[in-house]
């Protein structure tokens, strides 16, 4: 399920047998008009292909986009989102983030890191991710 594509009515079906939500955060570069957008759109293709393959149980949330590489943004927003995620109701929740760029941050967060690699087969990465995910579900 896509958070954008939910109405009112439909959610209340359908939010009890969610219990995974997925954040995905990527930052992207603009420089003299020339945008730098492939981080953006590896995210994007990991975590709309999970939604596909986990429909029925883990929520898509929109993509958090920043601008630039500031570290300590980075690290504010995902903190925050973790600090109203952690009380959401939602069981299990998932960051996915660009490999490289979680590697710099080390931070204390009750997300599941899911860490993607940009300089492998991206079949192959939703596949590790994907098996991940089930890991993670199976073991807790």
């Amino acid at each position: 399920m896509r958070l954008l594509e939910q109405n009112e009515t439909n959610w209340t079906s359908i939010a009890p047998y969610l219990d995974t939500v997925c954040l995905p955060v990527y930052q992207y570069r603009m420089v003299h008009k020339e945008l730098q957008l492939e981080e953006a759109n590896l995210i994007e293709y990991i975590t709309e292909e999970l939604e596909k393959k986990l429909i029925g149980r883990m929520l898509l949330l929109p993509a958090c986009s920043l601008i630039g590489r500031d570290e300590k943004l980075l690290q504010t927003v995902i903190t925050s989102f973790d600090k109203e995620l952690v009380h959401s109701g939602f069981h299990y929740r998932f960051l996915v983030i660009l490999e490289e760029t979680w590697g710099k941050n080390k931070l204390d967060t009750s997300f599941h890191l899911l860490s993607v690699q940009k300089d492998v087969d991206k079949e192959v990465e939703l596949e590790r991710l994907y098996e991940e995910i089930l890991h993670i579900w199976q073991s807790v």
